[in-house]
């Protein structure tokens, strides 16, 4: 637009003395090509020539012997060349400079600006003397010269108006072409900023903002993988610092239980052998008694020390699994007749289990169902009922131990898998069979081996434990042989 206003200014201040200087130009040509076609009588040419400069310049003609005889005017319709006579009619008046003058005589070509006498128009044109005195004169109006001026203005002006309407939408196009993917691609340099990656480039064009579009999805692929990766770290560092917290507090736990486990006996044992040491009771069977208390206490100290040695085996993988095909109703009614010794006349125990093989470590199994059963046995209440039974499901055997007793809390229930916890708070030792605490905890762990679930739930007069078991086949059988 710029330049469209400045060619227009440009116009209208220099365009008419430019056409003013070219036509002169073009005029002294014509001139000297007359002089030349004069001098060589070549009468024809400078007829045609005369007619060139009539019809393309609109150009009026007049020329004149040396001795000022009128030899030709263009103001004849159809004008015959004669180097002797031409009619003549001079319209123009001519006032020339000193300095013009003296050109005139030294031979050389003259411009002039003058009046038309008939018109009072005003024009411009030549004349010069030639060798032989003869004298030329051209001339056109410079009216014609300031019609096409306007005329050339005119057109230019609507033209830039064109231009202008053209040039303003075009340029919108082309600027929002340029902006809208610019603006596109700086929201995704603020997203990249915020570590937002959710902001993509999906223009499909090929220049170099596009080549930037698909370097910034590319840039933002690798920043979200990198962030992603990082996090991914984190986290884990965060679990592996929260995992150490919970070992350290578990550690601190099981010293603090341990200590407390191993407290009262070792009291009790070292004040009964205190008391045979200083022979308190003399009569034989209150030594009787201390004895047995230190032999009680010694066993429940060794069961203990053997639960932990055992924890640590299944905790640090040393334990292995030994599976094996067997069939569960002899291992249960093994457990039951191995504890009743123990049971008191009270409770009574009832099984009912499927004659079913399952697949599994038969020692540690066995040991599940000891822990299970010692356990209800200790907190079952007046009612006095464990009842023993199975249920198969979904290729599983579902070994389910109930005893009546008090409903336990949700808190308890999650509880009674952690070491050394105890529904007793007090850690009452006043129960038939003594407790380490451990023997849930060991259950846990060992149906954790078999990657198999368990559980424990509240029923409507007391609670039962479970786990699962796979049950075995012959094919199993051949497989695993």
């Amino acid at each position: 637009m710029i330049l469209v206003g400045f060619v227009i200014l440009c116009n209208f201040l220099f365009l008419e003395k430019f056409y003013v200087s070219q036509k002169l130009k073009e005029l002294e040509e014509m001139g000297e090509k007359f002089e030349v076609l004069w001098q060589n009588e070549e009468l024809s040419e400078l007829a045609s020539l005369i007619q060139e400069m009539e019809n393309r310049y609109s150009a009026v003609i007049e020329f004149q012997s040396a001795n000022q005889e009128k030899l030709y005017s263009t103001r004849r319709i159809q004008p015959q060349l004669n180097k002797y006579n031409f009619p003549y009619a001079n319209s123009v008046q001519i006032r020339l400079t000193t300095e013009d003058m003296r050109h005139f005589y030294e031979g050389k070509m003259v411009t002039f600006q003058a009046q038309n006498r008939l018109s009072s128009s005003q024009i411009i044109g030549i004349t010069k003397q030639f060798v032989n005195g003869e004298v030329i004169l051209a001339h056109v109006t410079v009216e014609s010269i300031q019609e096409s001026v306007a005329l050339m203005n005119q057109f230019l002006f609507f033209v830039s108006i064109l231009l202008f309407i053209f040039g303003w939408f075009w340029s919108k196009v082309y600027a929002d072409h340029f902006t809208r993917p610019i603006l596109a691609i700086k929201g995704m340099s603020e997203s990249l900023s915020k570590l937002d990656f959710s902001r993509r480039w999906h223009d499909k064009r090929k220049d170099e903002l596009g080549e930037l579009g698909e370097t910034m999805n590319t840039l933002s692929d690798i920043l979200d993988k990198s962030i992603q990766e990082i996090r991914k770290q984190n986290k884990q560092l965060e679990d592996e610092l929260h995992r150490k917290e919970a070992l350290e507090e578990m550690r601190k736990a099981f010293i603090s239980d341990v200590s407390h486990e191993l407290k009262t006996p070792i009291a009790l044992i070292q004040g009964y052998a205190e008391g045979l040491l200083y022979d308190i009771n003399k009569d034989s069977e209150n030594r009787e008694e201390y004895c047995q208390v230190i032999v009680d206490e010694a066993k429940q100290m060794s069961t203990l020390v053997n639960d932990l040695l055992f924890i640590s085996k299944l905790e640090s993988g040393a334990e292995q699994l030994q599976q094996e095909n067997f069939a569960i109703m002899p291992l249960i009614s093994n457990v039951c007749e191995k504890l009743k010794p123990i049971l008191s006349s009270n409770v009574h125990v009832d099984v009912q289990i499927p004659n079913v093989r399952v697949y599994a470590d038969y020692r540690k199994i066995e040991r599940v169902l000891t822990n299970l059963v010692t356990n209800a046995y200790k907190y079952v209440n007046e009612k006095g009922i464990i009842r023993i039974h199975a249920v198969e499901q979904n290729g599983k055997l579902q070994i389910q131990l109930y005893n009546s007793c008090d409903h336990m809390s949700a808190e308890e229930l999650e509880k009674i898998w952690i070491s050394f916890y105890k529904i007793d708070k007090s850690r009452n030792r006043d129960l038939t069979l003594s407790s380490t605490g451990l023997g849930l905890s060991i259950v846990k762990k060992l149906m954790d081996l078999h990657n198999e679930s368990y559980g424990a739930q509240n029923l409507a007069d007391g609670v039962e434990f479970w786990f699962e078991l796979p049950i075995s086949s012959e094919e199993d059988h051949v497989c695993q042989e």
